[in-house]
Parts: C-alpha cells; structure tokens; sequence
C-alpha cells in the first residue's frame, strides 16, 4: 500500500468521527415522542380500544405537545388533536375519514385541516415509522448548524448560543416555533426533502444566533423597521432562494447581495 493511501486512512477515518460527533452533539435537541405516542395510539383505537383521558393526557405532556400547547388557545388544540385522531384511526368512521380526504377545506378551518391531515398521516402509518426511524434527525440538526454559519459573521457563533430543539408532532401540515424550539408535522416533513429539512431549521437557527448578539433599540422606530426586514430578509436567503438584484432596482443604486451583508453601493 502506498503511503499516500496510508495517509487517507486516518483522515478519511478522523473525518468521520467528527461527523459523527457532530450528530451526537444535537441528540439531545431531538424527540419525536409525540408523534411516536399519537400512532401508537392509532393503533390501539384501530384494535377496538377506547381511549382514555389518561392516555390523552401522556400524550399532550410528551416534550413536542408539551411546548406546542402551551399557549392560550392550548385547550382548543387538545380538543381537535383528539377529534382528528379519532376521526382518522376509528374502523367505525372509516368512511368519514374518506370523505375528509376528498374535502378541500377552508385553511381558516382549522379543525379541518387537521383532520384531513391526520386522515392522510392515518393511510400512511407504516411509512411513517420508518421515517421516524431511519431519518438521522440530530445529523440535520448539526447539518443546518454547519449551513447558517456560512450566513452569519463569526463573532456571532462565539458564546452560549441556545439553539431550537426539533419535535415531531401531528397537528396541521405545518411548522412553528414555540419556546425555542420547532414543531414539525411528521406528514409534511415526510413530504420534504432532507435538504429542505436542513434548510428550514438553519433559517431558524439564524435568529437564534442574531437574537443573541443583537443590540436592541427599541425606541427607534427605523431600527424597528430595518431590523425587521433584515431578521427575515437574510433567514429567507437560506431556505427561499436568493434574491435578484432587480427587486433593489428602483433605488436607483448598484446592489451587492452577500450572505454577511447588504450593501447600496
């Protein structure tokens, strides 16, 4: 064997340690219980079992329901969590279910959508599981780390930065932030790619590092205005595409768009 392969050995072996550290390192930022508990429990409705409050209740304090209710409308989201899964999984109202899916609801109808969500996710249980099992979640955590770095100055990832926890929940085909963390719909993530996974949490992860080396100035008005635009503008850059020169056209100005900076030259 040659040298030059004997020195690839150990760097080839170095950098895979360190990609495995680096999805050791977001484990503990990851859970999918939620959804986990809401198909286990699809499958025990579907056995003929009833369900009870008691079970209910293990289910919403699981770590993504937890923090996905814990808002003021938390008991009207319990009620159509419950209605939805019971809809989707009961043998009695199987034909209910289909006719949901042949809906095309009102996005304002909130119980709706969510129904006819969980109907979907229902048709696709197993498939489900796999995802959950086979997808390497903290790897995309630590990828969407690597990916706002290249978005952010330096001096901004130097610190204690707390970044979002990821959980799998089922609810509408959404994702939202809660108490620094993101809840994901397994349906929908089971719609994205992993490249878009990774993108939609870099583009969270970007406010979490702007928010915590960010001067406030909340008496200024234009501060406001610019950080606004800024805080969603440059997260957009990650995971919505970039954006053309000719939107900055009618400032009459050349524009230079970098990741690190917008500048009017």
């Amino acid at each position: 064997m040659s040298i030059h392969k004997l020195f690839l050995i150990p760097t080839l072996l170095f950098t895979l340690s360190v990609i495995a550290c680096w999805g050791d390192s977001f484990s503990d930022k990851y859970s999918s219980s939620s959804a986990r508990a809401v198909l286990a429990m699809g499958d025990s409705i579907r056995a003929g079992h009833s369900v009870s409050e008691d079970a209910w209740k293990r289910i919403f304090e699981t770590d993504g329901y937890k923090r996905y209710l814990s808002t003021r409308k938390g008991d009207a989201l319990r009620s159509m969590i419950k209605e939805a899964v019971l809809l989707a999984f009961s043998p009695a109202r199987h034909a209910e279910a289909d006719s949901m899916l042949r809906l095309s609801p009102n996005t304002n109808d909130y119980q709706a959508v969510m129904s006819q969500n969980i109907c979907k996710l229902a048709k696709r249980q197993d498939e489900a599981m796999r995802f959950i099992t086979e997808t390497d979640f903290p790897a995309l955590l630590s990828r969407a780390d690597l990916l706002v770095r290249k978005y952010i100055p330096k001096r901004a990832t130097q610190g204690n930065v707390v970044l979002n926890n990821l959980y799998l929940i089922c609810t509408i085909p959404d994702a939202s932030v809660r108490e620094k963390s993101v809840m994901l719909d397994i349906n929908l993530a089971m719609d994205m790619t992993e490249e878009e996974i990774v993108r939609m949490l870099a583009h969270e992860f970007f406010h979490n590092y702007r928010e915590a080396t960010l001067v406030n100035e909340p008496r200024n008005s234009f501060w406001k205005i610019f950080n606004s635009f800024e805080n969603e503008g440059i997260a957009d850059l990650i995971d919505k595409g970039d954006h053309p020169e000719t939107l900055y056209a009618r400032y009459g100005a050349s524009v230079e768009v970098t990741p690190k900076s917008w500048t009017l030259n």
